[in-house]
């Protein structure tokens, strides 16, 4: 079978002491409700796919522009059978706007660039979630803030085992 490369580090360390504790470390700051989450950039499914097997009930789209990684993510859907999880092959710039969801990325945009991509996903009922190892820079700050977004809380940990900082920060549109 051919070799599909989802990660840059699969060791079993780098997988569950990084990917998995990140993915679930997410959920400390999502809205509580069945609020629909679109994970851009996804690769192996981190944190989309951790999200949609965490909670049945909230609907999770993988956005993955590579195909080989589309395939085998719909493959992963399918034997887990998971009724809430779908996979678009694409990229962010080709998704019409998301009312009333979620959007997340991991380490697809730079923290920037990602904010200002993310704002453009979403309605005034949406959210951005930005998932970085430091909490945000100013410049970060700034360019959410001019994107139309306010912070709304920012959850810094220390995941296990691989003894490594992550901040996850929630921002919603600014309401007029």
């Amino acid at each position: 079978a051919p070799k599909v490369n989802l990660v840059a580090d699969w060791s079993p360390r780098t997988t569950v002491g990084i990917h998995f504790l990140d993915s679930l470390a997410l959920s400390r700051i999502l809205p509580k409700d069945a609020t629909p989450l679109v994970d851009i950039g996804t690769g192996a499914g981190f944190p989309g796919l951790v999200q949609a097997i965490l909670t049945p009930e909230r609907r999770v789209t993988l956005v993955e522009p590579i195909t080989k990684r589309a395939s085998f993510l719909q493959q992963v859907i399918v034997e887990a059978k998971l009724k809430n999880c779908t996979i678009e092959n694409g990229r962010s710039t080709s998704l019409p706007l998301l009312p009333g969801h979620i959007v997340v990325a991991r380490a697809v945009l730079p923290p920037d660039a990602w904010v200002v991509e993310g704002s453009r996903l979403i309605d005034s009922e949406g959210w951005v979630v930005l998932m970085t190892a430091q909490p945000p820079e100013p410049s970060t700050l700034k360019a959410a803030q001019e994107a139309g977004l306010t912070k709304l809380t920012e959850d810094a940990v220390e995941l296990p085992f691989a003894r490594v900082p992550r901040t996850n920060t929630l921002f919603q549109r600014t309401r007029s």
